[in-house]
């Protein structure tokens, strides 16, 4: 598939002075320029915000917020730590932090919703269930949501693993002795961190049953399951956004705990 940078360069001989300046800007910043407003890039390419805007029609995107949400996505994987500060920065004003994080984890909810994970989910639920062991594998800032995940199941099941993906050495070795009748649930974002999808991979190599939790159906985490359940995050920031992810571990955890209810209630006495 082509990506907007390819389609870009293409039209670039095309492009009227402004909008060469425009294209060349973009080509050059594409990971910040994604979080720029059409008046930042306008000041930045010294042309009129009006033309910034007709520049995304151009190149046959609806406008510029199509135009912004094709690079933020491209940009996912790419942003550096300083970039990604630089990126807070540039989208977070001074005033009123709170209210802005609180209403953009309230759109990252909506947006997982949207993402119908219904039918997906029960079956998830009902394949934990049969499983004898659960390993939980996960890395970075999904490791706290790995650790959310496993303090709760520690109470329904006799064995769980929480296996810190640090590297694919200590994976493997933490996960010598998997069989079919186990479950492997990987969560994994925005780098996708090699050692978890090497954990999963494992897994499925071993006949386990592979669940996984990741941001979309692009995520190389879904080759690798049997069944996915996505989230909605917003990993471009340098502090990464979990809400969303930590609902669905949430639901997953009342989900199992009502059929459940009589072990936890026998381990709580």
């Amino acid at each position: 598939m082509k990506t907007i940078l390819t389609i870009i360069e293409n039209k670039m001989t095309t492009f009227s002075k402004g909008n060469k300046r425009i294209a060349e800007y973009i080509l050059s910043e594409y990971k910040t320029v994604g979080f720029m407003t059409a008046t930042k890039v306008a000041k930045a390419t010294n042309v009129s915000e009006s033309t910034v805007v007709r520049f995304a029609v151009n190149i046959g995107l609806d406008g510029y917020p199509h135009l912004q949400r094709e690079l933020k996505e491209l940009a996912k994987t790419k942003l550096t730590a300083k970039q990604r500060v630089d990126v807070t920065n540039e989208i977070i004003c001074d005033k009123k932090i709170l209210t802005q994080i609180l209403h953009t984890d309230m759109d990252r909810i909506k947006k997982t919703i949207e993402l119908d994970n219904d039918d997906e989910f029960n079956e998830i639920v009902q394949s934990i269930l049969k499983s004898n062991k659960l390993y939980i594998v996960c890395g970075r800032s999904s490791y706290i949501l790995g650790e959310f995940f496993y303090y709760y199941l520690k109470m329904m099941f006799n064995e769980v693993v929480l296996i810190k993906a640090v590297s694919v050495h200590s994976v493997y070795e933490q996960m010598i002795g998997i069989k079919e009748e186990h479950t492997v649930f990987g969560i994994s974002y925005p780098r996708y961190l090699n050692s978890t999808l090497k954990g999963l991979e494992y897994g499925k190599s071993k006949g386990a049953n592979v669940v996984g939790l990741t941001d979309k159906k692009s995520s190389p985490v879904c080759e690798l399951a049997d069944h996915t359940l996505f989230a909605s995050s917003d990993m471009t920031s340098f502090v990464d956004s979990t809400i969303a992810p930590m609902s669905i571990l949430n639901a997953l955890i009342i989900a199992i705990g009502r059929e459940r209810s009589e072990q936890i209630s026998n381990r709580f006495e």
